[in-house]
């Protein structure tokens, strides 16, 4: 990310805990602002111009160069297009002087943002890239799944009084997103809700579920409940939990949601047919079902496996099936 949390600090354990997150290096800085001096050491206000040409130059060549080293990494999975904003969330919080943080009120136009999204396709074209689901003052989203990114989200399950993410701030997105916003969307992008069965959807908690379990009128277990079932109606591949405990009272609800969420291969049947004698060929017909609510965005191999009594010899044939095509059935 190249704007942290204003004061934010490194975390602990870290070799750097306690020191400020400076975001993109000094030398870059002071060429963005000749005069900034004072803002390098152990302070974090700068405040990116993502507009400044020489950041854009500076950040498509380091950019460029992980794509060089990393885009073939097949121990990569996705990446997150999050170049842009505090904590790369495409949005300006506590570092913007206004109850709206976001990026287009702040004068940010769709060729100023734009840019930021092409310049990672270009650089990873063999990756999954996904971008945030942004705001009402942005087209930024709806340009970057009409174009094969995914898309994904942070808060979910917020269902704090009055105005909260899941009454409110998703579907108010999606709307605009979809172009039916009371805001105009250039960009709108009429197929989002069905971009998931080319590309995934992600989620992050609201906090995490100890919070959630402190705070039990809020977070019921209906509302619990309800958080999981929105994420399996998108289609999500990935909830984020923050690797914090899983209260008892979330367990089994949990539990169901884990068993549904992403891709899920279930083998019905599967039929073997040979004479089982020497030189004799062997046949396998299986039947399988994706009991998920998503695909597999990568195309990994069914392959069958044979081995001798001795374990001495393996033999491998692929089947040449292409998962990524095997889509929840029914869709649900």
């Amino acid at each position: 990310m190249t704007l942290a949390g204003l004061n934010e600090t490194y975390y602990r354990g870290s070799l750097r805990a306690g020191k400020k997150i400076l975001g993109i290096p000094c030398w870059l800085k002071k060429q963005i602002d000749p005069k900034t001096h004072d803002i390098c050491k152990n302070d974090n206000s700068f405040t990116v111009n993502y507009k400044n040409e020489i950041f854009k130059h500076d950040l498509k060549r380091f950019i460029d160069a992980m794509g060089q080293h990393y885009d073939h990494n097949p121990n990569i999975l996705r990446l997150d297009v999050g170049l842009v904003g505090t904590w790369g969330e495409w949005h300006l919080s506590t570092h913007a002087n206004s109850n709206r943080p976001t990026l287009g009120s702040h004068g940010y136009k769709d060729q100023d943002l734009i840019p930021y999204i092409t310049m990672m396709q270009k650089a990873f074209p063999d990756k999954t890239l996904s971008m945030t689901i942004g705001t009402l003052d942005e087209n930024t989203t709806s340009y970057a799944t009409k174009n094969g990114l995914g898309w994904r989200a942070d808060c979910m399950g917020d269902w704090t009084p009055r105005w909260n993410h899941m009454e409110n701030g998703y579907p108010e997105t999606i709307k605009h997103i979809i172009g039916k916003g009371p805001i105009k969307n250039n960009q709108a992008d009429k197929d989002f809700l069905n971009r998931w069965k080319k590309a995934p959807v992600d989620f992050e908690i609201c906090t995490d579920l100890v919070d959630w379990s402190k705070h039990p009128k809020i977070y019921t277990k209906e509302k619990v409940q309800k958080t999981f079932n929105v994420a399996l109606q998108l289609h999500s591949s990935l909830f984020n939990l923050k690797s914090t405990k899983v209260p008892s009272e979330y367990k089994i609800m949990l539990d169901n949601f884990i068993q549904k969420l992403g891709y899920r291969f279930d083998l019905k049947h599967i039929v073997v047919t040979s004479n089982f004698t020497a030189n004799s060929p062997i046949s396998f017909i299986s039947q399988w079902q994706n009991v998920g609510v998503a695909p597999s965005y990568n195309n990994y191999p069914i392959v069958w496996r044979l081995r001798s009594m001795n374990n001495n010899n393996y033999y491998y044939f692929d089947t040449n099936n292409n998962i990524s095509k095997w889509m929840p059935h029914p869709v649900q």
